[in-house]
Formats: structure tokens, C-alpha cells, sequence
């Protein structure tokens, strides 16, 4: 008999795989988020390039090189600073993109018994505490409707996912609790 937490055990490298491969499948070239992030892909769903804008001006820029051990290479623009290139996992750049000036060097991705994303743990060696972001599903449902953002134990900001009949995430909408402010991110895609 097999043992049931091997056969739901899911890596983070076969969680971003699957990411990849929907990415492919969906042929998606590029997905704009809100006003301030576009990231692009190539034709096999690979993330190549992410831009960030801030007031109207690229802030960084990066060349993104998935290598064999499931790790990433960026290269960064900071303009002014400069350009540098660092290798980390794919959980950490999709929380902090590589910034030089986050705190945080370690990301957990923790999965349930259906491969699902339930938890991100964040934490690093200047990071004081944990920080944790916990996801939640319909009964059946492969993506997530809600997460909670936690910072030292205290919930601090609720969002809510909506996607398209395609399955593409469209919106979210983030409720920060320390001053109730509320904001909306939309997403826009383009396909080849």
C-alpha cells in the first residue's frame, strides 16, 4: 500500500512547474498588474521578465533564467544603482522579486492532501518574527477565494481572489485592518 502523504506530497518546484505549464497551456504572453507590474513569458510559459513602475518610471527590471535545479536567476536594473544578478528559489522571488532592500531570505510554501497552496511562511535573518500567508478554497476548487496575511501573530490584511471563466485570476481585492483601507488590483493578460 502507498503511503497517501507521498502520493499529495507536492514540491515547490512541481507547484511553479504546474504554474508553467498553465501559463502554456493558456498562452499567455503577458499579464499586467493594476498599473504598477507587467510580467512577461515566453511561448513555453516560462516567466521571463517582470517590470515594476512607480509614478510612471521603471524602478527595476529583470531577466529572469529558470536553472536545473528549479532555482532562478535575476538579473536587476536599479537604474541609478545599477545592474546585479542573484540566484535564489522561486517561492522567495515571487514574494520579494530579489528586491536588495527586503528583509526577508527565506520562503516556505507548505501544500494540503489535494496539492493546494495553503501557506506561505516569511522569514529571514534581519526579519524578526514570522510572517505567514494563509489561502483558502471552496470545497473542490483548485485556486484559492481568500487568503490571510499575518505579521507577528496578528492578522493584518484579508484579500479576496475573482478569476475569469478561463480561470484566470482578474481581480483582487485587499482590505488592510489597521486602517481599514481597502484596494483593488485588476489583471490584464495578452496571449500569442
Amino acid at each position: 500500500m502507498l503511503n497517501s502523504q507521498i502520493i499529495f506530497s507536492q514540491t515547490e518546484n512541481d507547484y511553479y512547474e504546474k504554474l508553467r505549464l498553465e501559463r502554456k497551456d493558456k498562452k499567455i504572453k503577458l499579464m499586467k498588474s493594476g498599473t504598477s507590474e507587467i510580467d512577461y513569458f515566453d511561448e513555453q510559459g516560462y516567466h521571463i521578465k517582470k517590470e515594476h513602475y512607480y509614478n510612471g518610471n521603471v524602478i527595476s527590471y529583470s531577466i529572469i533564467k529558470q536553472l536545473n535545479n528549479g532555482e532562478l536567476s535575476v538579473e536587476l536594473n536599479l537604474g541609478p544603482e545599477g545592474n546585479f544578478t542573484t540566484i535564489g528559489s522561486q517561492a522567495l522571488f515571487y514574494v520579494t522579486y530579489f528586491d536588495p532592500y527586503n528583509l526577508i531570505d527565506k520562503v516556505v510554501i507548505i501544500f494540503d492532501s489535494k496539492s493546494r497552496l495553503i501557506e506561505k511562511r516569511i522569514s529571514g535573518t534581519d526579519f524578526e518574527g514570522l510572517d505567514n500567508i494563509k489561502y483558502f478554497y471552496n470545497k473542490d476548487e483548485e485556486k484559492p477565494i481568500k487568503s490571510e496575511y499575518y505579521s507577528d501573530n496578528k492578522l493584518s490584511n484579508k484579500t479576496d481572489y475573482y478569476y475569469n471563466e478561463s480561470g484566470l485570476l482578474i481581480k483582487e481585492e485587499n482590505l488592510w485592518l489597521n486602517n481599514n483601507e481597502k484596494s483593488i488590483t485588476n489583471y490584464i493578460y495578452e496571449f500569442y
